[in-house]
């Protein structure tokens, strides 16, 4: 059962971490591309 929860919680800090980092690339595209269409 411990095994279980700590697979969880690994499991849902890599899914956090996946979606700061879609949020991070998505920043940079947007800036990136109105640098571009400037």
């Amino acid at each position: 059962m411990a095994k279980f929860v700590l697979y969880y919680s690994l499991l849902l800090i890599i899914a956090t971490f996946h979606i700061f980092l879609v949020i991070c690339l998505y920043q940079i595209y947007e800036i990136f591309s109105w640098q571009v269409s400037m």
